[in-house]
């Protein structure tokens, strides 16, 4: 390895243990395991370029937290419901974040899912729950844009971009 990818490791590093020690902080212990997954998440979805259109991908990933936190909320009220709702999340977390099989997103968000099944919460903690994963979500895409900043598939989607462009100006 080389010195520049030694400070890259090194600050992803320093960055998550940073998240983590804040995300404890501000959210007490009980949720250190749901930060620690949000690290894993988040490291993993370092092989997709998300900044490519942040907001959309914020939204869709808040969203995703925001569907598994009611998901497990909601599967833990009856062992019935339990059933549906677990099946459909799983689902919907498989169906819709499988589209690149090179680099699926599946697998942090169904472990993720699993985290908040199995730590319960109640009604009262129910927002509480729902702003972590807001925080979580602004995370995972805040760290994936810093990291991906630069990269070739951005900058690739802009010349296409300016070929389309420039495409519709001779067709008109």
């Amino acid at each position: 390895m080389d010195g520049r990818t030694i400070r890259g490791k090194t600050a992803v590093f320093l960055i998550i243990s940073v998240f983590l020690a804040m995300f404890v902080f501000l959210f007490g212990t009980d949720y250190a395991v749901v930060g620690v997954n949000v690290a894993v998440a988040a490291l993993i979805m370092l092989s997709r370029d998300l900044s490519v259109r942040p907001f959309s991908n914020l939204g869709s990933i808040m969203t995703f937290m925001v569907m598994m936190g009611v998901g497990a909320h909601l599967a833990n009220i009856d062992p019935y419901l339990g059933l549906v709702v677990n099946f459909v999340v799983v689902f919907l977390i498989v169906f819709l974040s499988m589209q690149d099989l090179k680099s699926p997103m599946h697998f942090p968000m169904l472990l993720f899912y699993a985290t908040m099944v199995t730590m319960p919460v109640t009604v009262d903690e129910l927002p509480d729950r729902i702003l972590v994963l807001a925080v979580s979500s602004i995370f995972i895409v805040g760290l994936n844009v810093i990291m991906n900043r630069g990269s070739r598939s951005r900058t690739s989607h802009l010349g296409i971009v300016a070929m389309c462009d420039e495409i519709d100006s001779c067709i008109d």
